[in-house]
């Protein structure tokens, strides 16, 4: 054997280029090869594990009772000491552990007999276990898994007494923990008592938090971990009400870099909370609604978001309003966002990716677009949508605001916004009033929504083309394999499918304009002598 497998970096570099997961029968050949892969390979081999099946197949074989397509039903006998002698010299091995993805379901009876039955000697048996994805049944068999090295914490169970008595275990156990995820399915805002213990004694090394918040309490305790870099859950729905009459401080959130707001059943429960806040390093926010809001409840919401945080830091603002129920129609243009909403955004110089989900629609023209542009130059995102309940209405925004965003977002990539289409300015190869239309590089995909468009195609394309002409998809607003498949037709529908056709035929002819562009590129470097990277042929 070559002496450069003596060196332990390069058995291990070995190793771990197979993919235990794909290739775990070349990992099991390899450690059984020779002793110098031995070790190695089964670290690789064992590293990750779906479930705790393989661990409990390397006990002996008489002591589990199956049943159907249960193998670890009951126990036939009592569990010796003696029997984790083979399944621990596997188990040390396990740093990442997804019981998630396991299908086989371990009884309570068999967890509580695995845990006492450890050896005397055997603090853990899972001593490098780091990640743990826990979404089990059976909550009991937690204790047998949790451990002082466990960095991520994934766990999903209702929240009943005894399962909450094995939670309470996570932060005198768990002392490297870093990421911690609870859910409850059943019960999403479950506020009992023992839970908010549980999260107002979360250490201060917590670095990623997604869970419920319970109280004002628990909020107050998120608020001063030092480490806090994320969040993602949901606010008690009755912080509006625990506000009142208080006089704590500002819930300062020094450290948080990312939130998100999930299945917001209340705006103004939103907005309390954000003008109670402060996010001096915030960077992206995401806010999920569960219902459609109206434009002057989000002008106060922006006006909040505007308030809590530092205009040079906020680079990405997603927030969706949208909502499958349609207001009355004497409603709707309370719903529809326009200007007004938009302007407290405005000071996020630095934003680069904004992805607004309107409950109906938006309302907005080409001069409150340019503004838009103006303000936000560093765009890479701009998605401006419709929501579910939709209809087809004419945007007062036309083509032009298409070219303007080109003009003041140079470096926009992915671009969503709805138009009048049927309408195509002249734009002769860059002609507008007398001023070159600016050719904008970076876009490379185009969402058209419910953009209306009139035939024929090509004058759409030829613009589009002028102004993105390296522009790689456009995409219309559902799936053109299921534009054709529509059981209920009516007159909706009928306008969706011949507007759609019509975008698919622009994303066509813009194909075709491309390649005639890189035909023409070619031919004046063959006419010029130039080579593809346009250094001069050597004669």
């Amino acid at each position: 054997m070559h002496r450069c497998l003596l060196i332990v970096e390069i058995v291990q570099n070995v190793c771990q280029s197979i993919d235990a997961e794909s290739n775990s029968t070349s990992l099991a050949t390899l450690a059984r090869t020779c002793q110098i892969f031995h070790s190695l390979a089964l670290d690789c081999l064992w590293a990750s594990q779906n479930g705790l099946e393989n661990v409990l197949t390397c006990m002996p074989p008489d002591l589990f009772e199956s049943q159907a397509e249960d193998p670890f039903h009951d126990l036939r006998r009592p569990i010796a000491p003696s029997d984790w002698e083979r399944p621990l010299i596997y188990t040390r091995r396990i740093r990442t552990l997804n019981a998630a993805a396991s299908q086989r379901h371990i009884s309570s009876r068999v967890f509580a007999a695995l845990h006492a039955s450890l050896p005397c000697d055997v603090q853990t048996a899972f001593p490098k276990l780091k990640s743990l994805d826990w979404v089990e049944p059976d909550f009991s068999g937690i204790r047998l898994l949790l451990t002082p090295k466990i960095t991520d914490l994934f766990l999903c169970c209702e929240p009943d007494n005894a399962r909450l008595s094995h939670l309470s275990l996570i932060p005198e156990t768990c002392f490297a923990l870093k990421n911690l995820s609870i859910h409850f399915p059943a019960s999403p805002e479950f506020s009992g008592s023992s839970y908010s213990q549980l999260i107002c004694s979360l250490p201060s090394r917590i670095q990623l938090l997604w869970i419920h918040i319970p109280d004002l309490r628990c909020l107050q305790h998120i608020s001063r971990l030092p480490a806090l870099a994320g969040f993602a859950g949901s606010l008690p729905t009755n912080l509006s009400s625990q506000f009142l009459g208080t006089t704590a401080p500002p819930l300062t959130f020094n450290t948080l870099r990312t939130l998100h707001l999930e299945k917001a059943s209340s705006i103004s429960t939103v907005t309390d909370f954000l003008r109670r806040a402060s996010l001096p390093v915030l960077q992206s926010i995401r806010i999920e609604f569960d219902g459609g809001q109206r434009e002057v409840a989000i002008e106060k919401l922006h006006a909040a978001l505007r308030d809590a945080c530092n205009a040079t830091t906020l680079a990405e603002i997603i927030l969706n309003f949208s909502d499958s129920n349609a207001p009355g129609a004497a409603d709707q243009h309370l719903y529809r966002i326009g200007m007004p909403a938009l302007k407290p955004l405005l000071g996020f110089a630095n934003l680069i990716s904004m992805n607004i989900t309107s409950h109906l629609d938006f309302d907005l023209d080409d001069d409150e677009m340019k503004e838009l542009a103006i303000a936000f130059p560093r765009l890479l995102t701009l998605r401006l949508k419709g929501g579910p309940c939709c209809k087809y209405r004419t945007p007062r925004l036309s083509l032009r605001a298409w070219a303007i965003l080109a003009e003041h977002c140079p470096s926009l990539q992915y671009l969503d916004v709805s138009v009048d289409a049927t309408t195509v300015p002249a734009l002769d190869r860059g002609a507008e009033n007398g001023k070159r239309v600016i050719t904008q590089l970076a876009l490379r995909d185009l969402g058209t929504d419910r953009s209306p468009i009139a035939s024929p195609a090509i004058n759409v394309a030829r613009f589009i083309n002028n102004i993105f002409p390296r522009l790689d998809s456009v995409t219309a607003y559902s799936d053109p394999l299921s534009r054709l498949d529509v059981e209920h037709i009516d007159i909706e529908v009928e306008r969706a499918k011949d507007h759609e056709i019509l975008w698919f035929e622009v994303e066509e002819q813009l194909n075709v304009l491309r390649a005639v562009r890189e035909e023409e590129r070619v031919l004046v470097r063959e006419e010029l002598g130039l080579d593809s990277e346009g250094a001069y042929y050597s004669t």
